[in-house]
């Protein structure tokens, strides 16, 4: 059986408009050895110096530092990056110099001057200087052509259809993009898409606003999500409070609270005083949710602490997702004859969300 470690190692990007995720892999086998996740990755929408920090942060995550001079080859599909069949002689692979690609035979030269192409390069070559990795392949395309890539089978030939933070449908030949309709971008076009999706909410809550729409639950929705104060959405269809809002299943019905899940650096913190009567036993109970888009089953990234006063009493993670709630039980029958805070504190980082849901918290006394 051959030794992983003293082979070649590969590294394949997925730079899209909402997050770059990274794979190692071993160049021999194809088996993945590790992957990490960092912000937006759009060639032509994330200023430069952004684009670099999270190129920089995803391939760094998954590749260990004693594995990065065994990466030779680094390629990515990018958001907002066009791309086109290399002329003879003359490809990315092997290069980072814009000057060195060739775009569409009926567009020579496109490429070369193709600003989200150029962004690409300029950022993966800087992130790659900082981590220490030199490979002797570099490739950029399209994000739709990374994708069709992926398709069983490997096809050369067929159609794709992307609905991600943007969307697009093109025709791919020769594992090229041929022909694409829309991915017009946010102001333009991408209709279907997750932004498209997202604008169609801002834009019912704000009818409903100002009397030109129906009443709507994504009014309820909107204004939290954008942390307005939940006296001021009383009145929104389906509000009841400000643990009422959303719309998920809890244990029996809508849960109680949603907190993080943004996928961007963010803390919520929900916290109420009690006051426990002397000489009784106590216990807090709730049932907890944990979803996540974090990938790594080591790290964790995203936590939630409950604590009573200054005890911590549990830490969550992302490391803790699973389907459906658990139950949580912890006594509290040392704070008996006291006055007691009890909270909730989630903590996010900087990409891929992790929620963490709450529902049916008591305290019960004996």
């Amino acid at each position: 059986m051959s030794n992983e470690s003293n082979q070649d190692l590969v590294v394949g990007l997925d730079a899209g408009g909402t997050r770059i995720r990274a794979v190692l892999a071993s160049a021999a086998t194809g088996r993945t050895l590790g992957e990490a996740a960092a912000g937006p990755g759009n060639a032509l929408t994330v200023p430069l110096s952004q684009l670099t920090d999270h190129l920089a942060e995803a391939i760094g995550r998954a590749v260990p530092e004693r594995d990065r001079d065994r990466v030779v080859a680094v390629v990515g599909g990018f958001a907002g990056a066009a791309s086109g069949p290399p002329a003879a002689g003359s490809s990315d692979e092997g290069s980072a110099d814009p000057s060195e690609l060739s775009g569409p035979p009926d567009l020579p030269g496109f490429s070369d001057r193709d600003p989200g192409r150029l962004n690409a390069l300029a950022a993966l070559a800087e992130a790659q200087r900082r981590l220490g990795v030199a490979p002797r392949t570099v490739g950029v395309s399209s994000d739709i052509e990374a994708a069709f890539a992926s398709a069983p089978g490997t096809p050369a030939d067929g159609l794709a259809l992307v609905a991600g933070t943007g969307a697009a449908a093109t025709r791919i030949s020769g594992r090229r993009c041929t022909v694409s309709v829309d991915g017009d971008g946010w102001l333009l076009g991408d209709e279907g898409s997750g932004f498209w999706i997202g604008r169609g909410a801002v834009r019912a809550a704000l009818r409903m606003a100002d009397g030109r729409g129906d009443p709507t639950t994504l009014a309820r929705s909107v204004g939290l999500a954008l942390g307005l104060p939940a006296d001021l959405l009383e009145g929104a269809e389906g509000v009841e409070g400000v643990y009422e809002a959303h719309e998920t299943d809890g244990v029996d019905g809508s849960y109680k609270a949603w907190l993080d899940g943004y996928g961007a650096t963010h803390t919520d913190t929900l916290s109420q005083s009690v006051t426990i009567p002397a000489g009784c036993k106590a216990s807090l109970t709730f049932y907890l949710h944990i979803d996540t888009a974090e990938t790594t089953t080591s790290t964790a990234y995203d936590k939630l602490t409950v604590t009573a006063g200054s005890t911590t009493l549990a830490t969550y993670s992302n490391l803790n997702k699973a389907t459906g709630y658990t139950q949580k039980t912890f006594d509290l029958s040392s704070f008996a004859g006291t006055t007691v805070t009890l909270k909730f504190n989630g903590v996010e980082d900087s990409s891929l969300q992790t929620s963490f849901v709450l529902d049916d918290t008591a305290l019960t006394t004996s």
